[in-house]
């Protein structure tokens, strides 16, 4: 594997960079991750704290991790990605696996309802919210 990263301001802001990756055997194998969201884009506009953007009222209920890893676990879940022993399904369940217990002791549908609705910006999730709250808390639980 090779690649290259690279680095993109504006006005004296870092917005982002976009990581390229090559097959060093067949170079006609890439992927290409544009580390740029939406989120990045809006922090440039408004200059509000991180989390707060993010995570908006939801932004000092549980830990960053645990609120990163909600988020993620929502879009993998939502993509049909259910949690395995290996695989895709490994990362699923290893990202499932640092959200903090006690943190979604009451359950996790508020966070998740939320970061369903973002993702279902990008794109329609195969699972709705509910199912994916569900299987999040089961997996915390096991």
């Amino acid at each position: 594997m090779e690649g290259i990263t690279l680095h993109f301001r504006h006005l004296g802001l870092d917005l982002g960079d976009i990581v390229l990756l090559w097959n060093a055997e067949d170079p006609t194998r890439m992927a290409v991750d544009l580390g740029t969201g939406l989120e990045r884009l809006a922090w440039a506009r408004t200059q509000q704290r991180w989390h707060e953007l993010i995570y908006g009222g939801f932004a000092g209920t549980a830990p960053p991790a645990t609120l990163d890893a909600i988020r993620t676990a929502t879009l993998l879940l939502g993509s049909g990605i259910t949690p395995a022993p290996r695989g895709a399904g490994g990362v699923t369940r290893r990202v499932i696996g640092t959200i903090d217990p006690e943190a979604v002791r009451l359950g996790a549908s508020a966070l998740v309802r939320e970061a369903h609705g973002y993702w279902s910006l990008v794109g329609a999730l195969r699972a709705p919210w509910p199912q994916i709250a569900c299987a999040i808390e089961e997996e915390v639980r096991r």
